[in-house]
């Protein structure tokens, strides 16, 4: 907890990394899952973490990394990362923009050309959805909210969105009037929160797109945990169980969104939302970016078009973050302003409709990667068809290391002793 709370507020360990595994990092879970799903601590960096970190990191071509003010960014990032002996997402070449930590590393200019970098717009909100949202900027009365949004009819296929938007308002009135919001805010549990947050599974409806919140198994995590599931000596090595995100947004078994949510208001400092902020979001959306990758054939063009959204959504307080590749083999996350739903009507076209603004443009922005997943040549050229080349052609491909997994260290099985052993044992203590 410590250790995060330093990190949250920009602080750096000075120590160099220890290389031996500690009592806590390789204590063997008694479930298959729970090594991967422990959201409440972070664990110092086994030996064989840190193998995988340098071994990543040499694997990376010089000339293909993000080149900024005379500095490869992957190269500050690895000299960070080996400051850390927690897990931080820099030991996954994560760069997450919203981490104070990146302000004591990069100068002002370089944070402003890394934020800046092939940055892809904001989804704008088109003028009818707008206008809707503008009648409600100087109400404060709960009848007249009620009544500006019963009163607005707007089609419900054409005008999905301004529909959704209008449902959404109409409920969470309701919910103030009759005291809910208060009563969630006091005592509600898990469950009872997604009454509130239930607008970003709604907004969706139209996409075609599965929004899970039933405790899924991430498959794109899944896919990183057992991506060496074949041992050295050829032996095939037990499944490892992916993360399991409080919500999941997919369409055709491919992975969009992520979500990590808590009931509890503990001003943004917990112990669990902070693990889950700055480290198994921020991976888990990687996971879904190199899933995408690989269904775009590694194309590094197509690459760059893609973005990952992730929610943290924690009481009565959401943060949303956005992941791409803009450059080199970085994953770069960037964040809206931290919305707080207030637990009586208050200022509501400052709170509720500046939540509802930031989750249509985030379901736009995951629509836009939709398209250019489905739209894709998947990495097919004008060749003739034939098999496939053991050698990727890296002049079109871009191979982006995973995210730092948890690596179990080897066991030492006791060899059964026969009884010459005992016998010749025997003799010798004789």
């Amino acid at each position: 907890m410590q250790e995060l709370l330093k990190r949250s507020c920009g602080g750096q360990l000075q120590s160099p990394p220890c290389p031996s595994p500690s009592k806590s990092s390789t204590k063997k879970s008694s479930s298959k899952s729970s090594r991967s799903n422990a959201t409440d601590k972070t664990t110092v960096l086994t030996k064989a973490q840190w193998d995988s970190f340098e071994q990543k990191y040499q694997a990376m071509v010089p000339e293909r990394k993000w080149l900024i003010d005379g500095i490869y960014v992957e190269d500050v990032i690895y000299k960070f990362a080996k400051t850390q002996l927690y897990e931080h997402a820099a030991h996954s070449f994560i760069l997450d923009l919203g981490d104070p930590c990146w302000k004591t590393v990069f100068t002002t200019s370089q944070l402003q050309a890394i934020e800046q970098q092939n940055a892809l717009p904001v989804p704008a909100l088109p003028e009818h959805l707008n206008d809707f949202f503008s009648r409600f900027k100087e109400l404060t009365d709960i009848n007249e909210i009620h009544h500006v949004a019963d009163h607005a009819h707007f089609d419900v296929v054409s005008q999905f969105d301004a529909d959704w938007a209008k449902r959404c308002i109409l409920d969470t009135v309701s919910a103030y009037r009759w005291s809910v919001m208060a009563r969630l805010a006091s005592r509600g549990k898990e469950r009872d929160m997604l009454r509130l947050w239930r607008a970003i599974d709604d907004c969706f409806d139209d996409l075609g797109v599965e929004v899970q919140r039933s405790d899924q198994q991430s498959a794109a995590s899944s896919a990183r945990h057992n991506e060496e599931s074949c041992a050295a000596d050829g032996s095939i090595k037990q499944k490892v169980h992916g993360v399991k995100p409080d919500l999941i947004i997919a369409r055709n078994m491919l992975e969009f969104a992520s979500a990590e949510h808590d009931y509890l208001n503990e001003a943004g400092v917990g112990a669990k939302e902070l693990v889950e902020k700055l480290v198994k979001l921020p991976k888990n959306m990687k996971d879904m970016m190199l899933s995408l990758a690989a269904e775009m054939g590694n194309d590094e063009a197509g690459i760059r078009s893609l973005r990952i959204v992730g929610f943290s959504h924690t009481h009565l307080r959401v943060n949303t973050s956005v992941m791409d590749v803009p450059a080199g083999y970085t994953c770069r996350i960037k964040h809206f302003e931290e919305i707080r739903i207030p637990c009586e009507l208050r200022n509501f076209y400052n709170t509720y409709i500046k939540f509802l603004k930031q989750v249509y443009r985030l379901k736009h922005i995951i629509k836009a990667t939709i398209e250019a997943v489905e739209n894709s040549p998947a990495g097919t050229d004008d060749e003739e068809e034939g098999f496939v080349s053991v050698l990727a052609k890296k002049q079109r491909k871009l191979i982006i290391p995973s995210a730092l997994n948890y690596i179990e260290p080897p066991t030492v099985v006791p060899q059964k002793r026969n009884r010459e052993d005992d016998e010749q044992d025997s003799s010798n203590n004789n």
